[in-house]
């Protein structure tokens, strides 16, 4: 999943951490993200980047709101 570009294919939230409080983040339909650390196969938070920004989102998000977009992979 690290290195992956996932496009989205329905409204997702992420969390951007912004002067260390959590804002919610929401990444519209057809947005792209890059995930840059994580382990797909958890149900946990993995690190994304979009639009220049670092957020974390659900590993499960991203494969269930997700595909991969063209280009993908490390």
């Amino acid at each position: 999943m690290v290195g992956h570009r996932y496009r989205l294919k329905t409204p997702t939230l992420a969390i951007m951490d912004h002067d260390g409080h959590r804002l919610p983040v929401t990444i519209p339909v057809g947005g792209v993200v890059l995930v840059v650390a994580g382990l797909p196969h958890e149900d946990r938070l993995v690190d994304v980047e979009w639009e220049g920004k670092r957020l974390l989102m659900f590993a499960v998000d991203l494969r269930d709101r997700g595909e991969l977009a063209e280009g993908a992979g490390a």
